[in-house]
């Protein structure tokens, strides 16, 4: 636990909405072209129908690039925490880690920023009075929902 002197940062991880068929589609895929293949051989060999083969794929595609957005966020956030941290402080991160959330690399995005985990524990909105979370995006941006499995990285300056 930082002392008074240290700066403690937090950054509460933002959600992503899919349906649940292109989540399980995800499962597995290594890169962005083959999950889409997947999504899409799945849908015709269900539905037999190319147009929702089509809805599928576009909603992929929405859902990746809100992907990259948010992991170019928390890159932001990380590396502005780098200058901001006194020598022992503390920069957290609290993130989904169920599948695909899992495949985000938050340590990575870490490391890239000069920056090392420390600790990984998880999170529990009941240790937060007053929190709320938002989609923040679409229709229903100001809608909450179902936080699931999330874990709070905690990360410093690397040493050297």
């Amino acid at each position: 636990m930082p002392d008074g002197n240290d700066k403690q940062l937090e950054m509460v991880g933002a959600d992503m909405v899919g349906t649940e068929g292109q989540l399980e589609n995800m499962a597995g895929a290594e890169s962005q072209l083959e999950i889409s293949q997947q999504i899409q051989m799945e849908t015709v060999r269900k539905e037999g129908d190319i147009e929702k083969v089509s809805k599928e794929a576009k909603a992929f595609c929405n859902f990746s690039g809100l992907k990259r957005s948010h992991q170019k966020l928390v890159k932001g956030f990380l590396r502005s925490a780098y200058d901001m941290l006194a020598k022992n402080g503390e920069a957290h991160v609290t993130h989904k880690t169920a599948h695909p959330f899992d495949r985000w690399e938050i340590e990575k995005l870490a490391e890239d920023a000069g920056l090392c985990l420390i600790a990984k524990s998880e999170f529990f909105t009941w240790d937060y009075p007053g929190y709320w979370n938002k989609r923040g995006d679409g229709d229903r941006a100001d809608d909450s929902f179902p936080v699931g499995d999330c874990c709070t990285f905690k990360i410093r300056r690397s040493k050297g």
